[in-house]
């Protein structure tokens, strides 16, 4: 777990050192080609991937909380329910 926490960092970093490099080279006005695209791109998996780490770590630490309580519901933690189409 902890290099999987390690990578994502890796990853975030990445991502935001990208999107500031096309930003710069906007604000210098000599874009890269298709910047506005890979800027898009950069923002919208950096703002997916922290949002659902943030869900995922919000559940793990919830999971204990629930387990000293005694309250049970395995349908949030153990499954995922599909809507019923009938």
């Amino acid at each position: 777990m902890k290099k999987v926490i390690i990578s994502l960092g890796y990853f975030y970093n990445l991502l935001q050192v990208g999107y500031k490099a096309f930003e710069a080279a906007e604000i210098a006005g000599n874009p890269y080609h298709s910047s506005k695209n890979a800027m898009a791109v950069m923002y919208s998996t950096y703002s997916a991937l922290f949002g659902s780490t943030s869900v995922v770590f919000a559940k793990v630490e919830g999971s204990p909380i629930d387990l000293l309580s005694g309250y049970e519901n395995p349908g949030i933690t153990c499954s995922i329910t599909l809507p019923s189409f009938y």
